[in-house]
């Protein structure tokens, strides 16, 4: 009898997801850096902004984060089919981000 290959998840590395994340793609934390930091330019108010494959949830965070105080009204979402991941979305969970 063959043994059943497991597919591959991320989040089976959801424990140090950010960590390899940041080791692994050359200038990953200049581009979050930069997605954050343009983020007051494109955020309306009163919209949903929306992360799709948000893993752990860092980089939507992050803009929430420089995004609150202007504007309060905008609903933050991250969507991401990997469960293994859900740990860290409940502790980054706020009342517009979720």
């Amino acid at each position: 009898m063959t043994k059943r290959k497991k597919n591959f998840s991320f989040a089976d590395y959801a424990p140090k997801f950010d960590s390899h994340i940041r080791a692994s793609i050359p200038g990953y934390m200049e581009l979050v850096r930069d997605c954050v930091n343009l983020s007051p330019r494109y955020v309306q108010p009163g919209t949903t902004v929306m992360d799709l494959g948000c893993s752990t949830g860092h980089l939507l965070a992050a803009v929430r984060r420089i995004n609150q105080v202007g504007r309060p009204d905008v609903d933050y979402v991250g969507i991401d089919c990997e469960p293994g991941f859900m740990p860290y979305w409940d502790g980054r969970r706020a009342k517009n981000l979720r």
